[in-house]
């Protein structure tokens, strides 16, 4: 893992690691030093150039991530200026600006992409443990908890080097923190604007549920894996969960209509059930 320069993401670089496990496998595992060696405690430091294991207890990756939620974000033909518009304006009422730089200027960006559709949005949470929130009536891709672990103590995350002062009526979440973190290296000015682990901040007046941890976890695990995994194409191929059809455009004729719909209905997607290489794990980081 090739880290950004000054990106400084837990206070605990095992801690990160497990982390990390959680969002990419979304079980629960202990980090080793070889497969069916003892579990390594939490606390310790990293060898240079060292090898660790993600162990997960009888080898389940039915739930890891799905690498095309953060695959190039295109338009799709459903989705409309209107529907744009409306996301953002949901979005401006609940946060009244961005929640990071705290400009009214910006985009309304969705944690999964509108490429999944609300069939496929629904499938990632029904395929995710769901111990962290309330994710019954979490149903529409156009829910704004869909904007952009086990969880972790807000001490285990630095604090930015230049926070920014609330604007006034904004404040951060009680009792947990939405941080931005940059896996990737940003431009000097945006890095400038926009520092690692720079916290989130909310209207305090409102009752509109916030992002979801479970979404927000689960983009965080694609992310890394798209930005410092090995082996890809056998992730990419053979570990994904089923996905439903995206979203269709509307059709120009009736002819067209007809076909499309029995397009549709014929698509079929399967779980791939072969296992692993762990022989992919073992390329030098």
């Amino acid at each position: 893992m090739r880290q950004p320069r000054k990106a400084k993401y837990l206070w605990g670089p095992r801690r990160y690691l497990a982390f990390l496990g959680w969002c990419i496998f979304g079980t629960v595992g202990e980090l080793a030093r070889a497969l069916n060696s003892a579990a390594l405690e939490l606390d310790g430091v990293l060898d240079d150039d060292g090898l660790y294991q993600y162990v997960v207890n009888g080898g389940d990756f039915g739930r890891m991530v799905d690498l095309e939620v953060i695959k190039q974000r295109s338009s799709v033909p459903s989705e409309t200026t209107n529907t744009r518009d409306a996301f953002r304006d949901s979005l401006l009422e609940r946060d009244e600006c961005c929640v990071f730089r705290g400009v009214s200027r910006g985009h309304g960006i969705r944690i999964i992409p509108p490429e999944r559709g609300s069939g496929g949005f629904r499938g990632i949470i029904d395929n995710r443990p769901n111990d962290e929130e309330d994710v019954d009536d979490l149903i529409d891709i156009n829910d704004i908890r869909n904007d952009p672990n086990r969880s972790l103590d807000k001490t285990d995350i630095p604090c930015a080097d230049r926070p920014l002062k609330p604007r006034p009526g904004l404040a951060y979440a009680r009792d947990v923190r939405y941080t931005l973190q940059w896996l990737g290296e940003p431009d000097k000015y945006m890095f400038l604007i926009t520092p690692n682990n720079l916290d989130a901040t909310f209207i305090q007046s409102t009752k509109k549920r916030k992002p979801s941890r479970l979404l927000l976890h689960y983009n965080y695990g694609a992310a890394a894996v798209k930005r410092w995994g090995h082996g890809l194409e056998a992730l990419d191929s053979q570990l994904n969960p089923a996905r439903p059809a995206g979203p269709m455009g509307a059709p120009r004729t009736v002819r067209d209509r007809g076909v499309t719909i029995q397009e549709h209905g014929a698509a079929q997607y399967a779980n791939e059930t072969n296992s692993m290489d762990v022989g992919t794990q073992n390329q030098p980081a």
